[in-house]
């Protein structure tokens, strides 16, 4: 009788065990996984109308663009000039994000949230603050109104990200550039109602 107990608790022991290996094989390959191929996000607001439904969607981005880094193709590849400045930002940029690619990054003053916004400034570009919130800022920061101080420049291993709704949208305007570490990954689909996937920045039917 004693025996018969033992051999079950072993056994119960045994299935025990296999499924907390097996359990913890699955959520180390779903974070391997997450980590360097894909994940998935639910985005929701008005910040991005009409890009994204304010009701929400979710949202398919990779990480792999996101740790190559920028691509510049702003400068003229056909002269010599252009092609030392174009090598030396590969060098150290990569060749992964463009202008216009959808993100999903950290916020940078609420490091538990996540925000989906629009890529339009990289380092060196000279960006126009937006005149309501330079006129806001006046009010609590001594700020000069000369030409200088409408403009931004995005500093290096830094973007500049906007809300595609740019009347109700927090973005770089209120927290300035965002470092390239805080971006998690490049959208590449949304699903809401359908499956859409992106193509130079936009969603497209299939």
């Amino acid at each position: 009788m004693i025996k018969s107990i033992w051999n079950n608790r072993r056994q119960i022991s045994r299935i025990a065990l296999r499924s907390s290996l097996l359990t913890l094989q699955i959520w180390c390959g779903a974070e391997i996984f997450r980590m360097y191929f894909a994940d998935i996000q639910l985005s929701y607001g008005i910040s991005m109308i009409p890009t994204i439904e304010s009701s929400g969607a979710w949202l398919l981005h990779e990480p792999i663009s996101v740790k190559k880094g920028l691509q510049n193709d702003v400068f003229d590849n056909t002269t010599e000039e252009g092609k030392t400045v174009l090598q030396q930002l590969r060098k150290e940029y990569g060749t992964g994000i463009r202008r216009g690619d959808l993100v999903v990054a950290i916020t940078p003053d609420q490091p538990d949230k996540s925000i989906c916004k629009r890529v339009v400034g990289f380092p060196g570009d000279r960006i126009l603050r937006d005149p309501l919130y330079l006129q806001m800022t006046k009010r609590f920061q001594d700020i000069t109104d000369d030409e200088e101080s409408r403009y931004i420049q995005v500093p290096k291993n830094h973007v500049w990200l906007t809300g595609d709704n740019l009347t109700n949208s927090r973005d770089s305007r209120s927290y300035g550039p965002v470092a390239l570490p805080l971006l998690k990954g490049k959208v590449f689909a949304k699903y809401s109602d359908n499956f859409l996937p992106v193509k130079n920045g936009v969603f497209v039917q299939m």
